[in-house]
């Protein structure tokens, strides 16, 4: 997992911007590429325990 896509995942559940908007801050990437990344990087969550916890923690 890269920043980029733990930073998107976390921007997405936290802040409440668009895919678009999101896009435009990550740099203009694709609306789809923020879709995408947010989706993977939630089911490697779902598998992984222990970044699913650092993760929470971040995001209290």
């Amino acid at each position: 997992m890269t920043f980029m896509e733990i930073s998107i995942y976390l921007a997405r559940k936290l802040v409440d911007l668009s895919c678009c908007k999101l896009a435009e801050y990550f740099g203009n990437v694709s609306v789809a590429a923020i879709t995408m990344k947010y989706k993977r990087f939630s089911c490697v969550l779902t598998h992984d325990k222990r970044l699913n916890k650092s993760v929470t923690k971040l995001s209290e």
